[in-house]
């Protein structure tokens, strides 16, 4: 079985830590939910993998723009 947790586990605290949104022990309690989350898998022999996806600017302005240009698409579809 594979299961995908997408970037907003992690974002959560990123962007609340980032931007002052919420007290820093709220964020180091967060990141303790995080470890124990993490942790319990492990625990329960689930196999845990990162990956980091980076769109460059350049790609990131171009969906931008099919965004505009059509509010159906997503950005993702081929040009």
């Amino acid at each position: 079985m594979i299961g995908i947790f997408n970037r907003s586990h992690y974002e959560d605290v990123l962007v609340a830590r980032v931007h002052g949104l919420v007290p820093p022990e709220r964020i180091e309690a967060r990141y303790d939910q995080i470890n124990r989350f993490e942790r319990h898998l492990v625990e329960n022999d689930v196999t845990i993998l990162k990956f980091f996806l980076h769109i460059s600017r350049k790609e990131q302005r171009a969906r931008l723009q099919a965004r505009l240009k059509d509010p159906t698409r997503d950005g993702t579809q081929s040009r």
